[in-house]
């Protein structure tokens, strides 16, 4: 069981280690979010990318997150210790203070994520039939199709409708949207 736990809690670890510094960089201007380079464009506390002094800003508020990372990361090195101490109440609540931080900081970076594309027409994916939100499918899970857009839940089933034939996507595509009301 303790091999269990370390390897669960390295596991984490690893992840906020690598958000952070992904998330260092993004502030920065140095990743790529598909391809292409963040540039930072929203307000946050204030400033903004185009405002004088903005960068400086930007730098600190990535200090600001990689501090709470690492205060998330601490955390969890203490929720492990008090694991292996036998005390669970105290590593809960630890780990309720590391979700905390990581929450906040994961909230700050979806403004660096492209926005959803909305308006699809169906609410199920036409290939695989899982429940969409069609307000929040990705404009790379989209394809147009007869003057609508057609939203599908994950990067296969795209390419599986392109191979569809055009009877073959009508029949697919009336089962994902929802009937008229009444």
């Amino acid at each position: 069981m303790n091999g269990y736990k370390a390897l669960l809690g390295f596991g984490v670890l690893a992840a906020l280690v690598a958000l952070a510094l992904w998330a260092g960089g993004a502030w920065a201007g140095q990743s790529d979010v598909g391809g292409k380079a963040v540039e930072p464009k929203h307000e946050h506390k204030g400033e903004t990318a185009k405002k004088p002094g903005a960068e400086e800003a930007l730098a600190a508020l990535a200090k600001e997150h990689v501090v709470k990372l690492g205060d998330a990361l601490k955390a969890l090195d203490a929720a492990r210790k008090a694991l292996d101490g036998g005390d669970a109440k105290a590593a809960l609540a630890e780990i309720a203070k590391a979700r905390e931080l990581v929450a906040d900081t994961r909230d700050d970076l979806k403004v660096y994520l492209p926005a959803p594309a909305a308006g699809v027409v169906n609410v199920r994916c036409p290939i695989m039939g899982s429940a969409i939100d069609p307000a929040k499918v990705p404009e790379s899970l989209i394809r147009q199709y007869k003057g609508q857009k057609v939203g599908f839940c994950c990067p296969a089933c795209p390419q599986a409708w392109d191979n569809l034939t055009d009877e073959q996507k009508d029949a697919k595509l009336s089962a994902a949207i929802p009937a008229p009301q009444k």
